[in-house]
C-alpha cells in the first residue's frame, strides 16, 4: 500500500504485522551468527600524544560552547561560549582553570570538555605546538606533573581524522573506503592496547595515526559514511588488518618478521605498472661502518664489504652479512633499517651495491613494513585500468578474509554486494622470522581457531 503526502511524496506503509516478523527475523539472525554482531563500544579513548605528550599548559576554545566539569561529576567548573578561550595548566595539586578576568579555580586532577552542541568542536592550542581540534570530548588527567590528553569519541567520528592522518584525501574513493574498513576494524580488534594510560589507542603511528577534526576532508568521511560499520573478518574472528604506506610493489608476509603464520597476511604481488616510490642511499664504507657500531652493531669496525645473504619471498632483505675487520656477523634486514633510520632506509625491500672505491649504495623501493593493505598500490587498484572496488582492494590485500556488519543494523542497510571473479596470486610464504621493525607496528597475532558461523560478504580480487 502506498500513501502520498500533501507534496506528492511516496511514503511505503508496511503493515505492523510485516514490522514484527521482520524483527524477529533479525533478531533470530543475530542469535544465529553472534561473531557477525560483535558488540561495539559506543566511544573509544584515544590519548593524544602526537602533539601533546609532556604538554604543562593548553588553551580551549569550541566551534559553539562547551561546559567543563570534573570527571565523573556533574557539578560545572566552567563554560566557554564560541568566542571565549579556558587555559588549563598542571600544578602539584592538580589541573587549574583560568578564564579571563575570574581568576584561577583548582580543579582536581581530571577534567571533561564537552561541547555543547553534539557536532561540535574543541580547539586545542599550546605555545609551540601544532592547533587541533576534536569531535567528541576531551578529558585532562595529571599524568607525570603534565597534562594527559584524551579524546573520547564514538567509532564513526573518529575514522575520518584517521584517514586524513593515515592516507591522502585526493587517492580513490574506493581506495579511501577500503582504508577505512581496514582501520574500523584495526579499532575494534586493538581496544585497551593503551590500558596501562586507561586509554584503548594512541594518536600516533603506533596505533593509527589520528589527525583530529581540523584536518577532515569530505571525501574522507564519504568513506567512513559509505561503509559504516562493517569490518573484515577471517573464520568469524576480527582481522588483524595491518597496513603500510607502500609495499614496493609485494606485500610482506607476516611470518617474515613473526615464527607465527596469520593466513591472510601473505605475500600478494601488484601488477608491474602500478607505480611505487623507489629511493636510494650511498655511504662510504667508513660513515656506514661508523653508524653501524654508533647502533651497536658489532663487527662492523673496520668495515670491508656488506652484501644482502637472504631474501624473502617478497624480495625483502631478510639478512644481511657484515664483514670487520676481525669477523663476519650477520644481522637482518629491520635491525639494518632500524640502525641507520627508518626514514632513511624506507624499507627492507632494498639490494647492496658496493663500488671498487668504497662507495656503499642502497636502492630499495616502498616505505613501511610491507605487511597488509598497501596505501600506494591500493590507489593504483583503484585506478584506470583496475577500476577495483574497495571490496575487491580487500580481498587482494587480505585472501580470504569476509566483509561483516557488526550489528543487525549495519546488515539491514550494507551496500555491499558479492561479486565472483577469480583470485589474486598469492606466493609463497617463507619460513625467516626477523625482528618487527617499521611505522604502524603488528602486535602478537592471536591464535587462529577454526572457522565459525559468520555472516559473509565474499569477495575475491581479479586476477592480475
Amino acid at each position: 500500500m502506498t500513501k502520498h503526502t500533501s507534496k506528492g511524496e511516496a511514503v511505503n506503509k508496511i503493515p505492523q504485522s510485516t514490522k514484527l516478523s521482520i524483527l524477529i527475523t533479525v533478531c533470530l539472525f543475530a542469535l544465529a551468527f553472534p561473531r557477525a554482531f560483535a558488540s561495539t563500544p559506543d566511544t573509544i579513548r584515544v590519548e593524544l600524544v602526537r602533539h601533546y605528550r609532556g604538554v604543562k599548559q593548553i588553551t580551549i576554545s569550541a566551534s559553539s560552547c562547551c561546559t567543563l566539569t570534573r570527571t565523573g561529576a556533574q557539578d560545572k567548573l566552567a563554560s566557554c561560549a564560541s568566542t571565549d578561550s579556558i587555559s588549563l595548566e598542571a600544578s602539584d595539586s592538580g589541573i587549574v582553570l583560568k578564564q579571563g578576568s575570574a581568576g584561577s579555580t583548582d580543579a582536581g586532577p581530571s577534567v571533561t570538555i564537552t561541547p555543547d552542541d553534539p557536532s561540535g568542536t574543541i580547539n586545542i592550542d599550546s605555545q609551540g605546538r601544532a592547533s587541533k581540534a576534536y569531535h567528541g570530548s576531551i578529558e585532562i588527567n595529571i599524568k607525570s606533573c603534565s597534562l594527559q590528553l584524551v579524546n573520547v569519541i564514538a567509532i564513526e567520528d573518529y575514522l575520518p581524522g584517521v584517514l586524513a592522518g593515515e592516507m591522502p584525501s585526493s587517492y580513490p574513493i574506493e581506495a579511501l573506503k577500503a582504508q577505512a574498513i581496514a582501520a574500523r576494524t584495526y579499532t575494534l580488534d586493538n581496544l585497551r592496547k593503551h590500558s596501562s594510560s586507561g586509554c584503548d589507542l594512541c594518536d600516533s603511528s603506533h596505533c593509527q595515526v589520528y589527525e583530529g577534526a581540523l584536518n577532515e576532508k569530505q571525501s574522507c568521511k564519504q568513506a567512513v559514511a559509505d561503509t559504516k560499520g562493517i569490518t573484515l573478518t577471517y573464520n568469524g574472528k576480527l582481522a588483524s588488518t595491518l597496513y603500510c604506506a607502500d609495499c614496493g610493489g609485494a606485500t610482506q608476509d607476516y611470518s617474515e618478521l613473526y615464527s607465527d603464520t596469520i593466513p591472510y597476511l601473505c605475500t600478494v604481488k601488484e601488477p608491474d605498472d602500478v607505480a611505487h616510490d623507489s629511493w636510494e642511499v650511498t655511504y662510504t664504507l667508513q660513515d656506514l661502518a661508523a653508524k653501524l657500531a654508533k647502533a651497536g652493531i658489532k663487527g662492523a669496525d673496520g668495515l670491508q664489504k656488506i652484501v644482502v645473504s637472504k631474501t624473502s619471498a617478497s624480495g625483502r632483505a631478510v639478512s644481511i652479512d657484515i664483514t670487520g675487520a676481525a669477523s663476519t656477523t650477520a644481522i637482518t634486514g629491520g635491525t639494518l633499517r632500524s640502525a641507520l633510520g627508518q626514514a632513511t632506509i624506507k624499507s627492507t625491500l632494498f639490494t647492496i651495491e658496493c663500488s671498487p672505491d668504497g662507495q656503499v649504495t642502497f636502492k630499495g623501493k616502498g616505505f613501511g613494513h610491507g605487511i597488509g593493505l598497501c596505501q600506494v598500490g591500493s590507489k593504483g587498484l583503484a585506478s584506470p585500468p583496475y577500476n577495483y572496488t574497495c571490496e575487491q582492494i580487500l580481498q587482494h590485500y587480505y585472501p580470504g578474509t569476509v566483509l561483516t556488519p557488526t550489528s543487525p543494523q549495519t546488515a539491514a542497510h550494507a551496500p555491499i554486494k558479492p561479486i565472483k571473479t577469480p583470485s589474486a596470486t598469492v606466493a609463497q610464504k617463507p619460513t625467516a622470522s626477523p625482528e618487527l621493525k617499521g611505522a604502524g607496528p603488528p602486535r602478537k597475532p592471536r591464535s587462529i581457531s577454526q572457522p565459525q558461523p559468520d555472516i559473509e560478504i565474499r569477495v575475491e580480487a581479479p586476477s592480475l
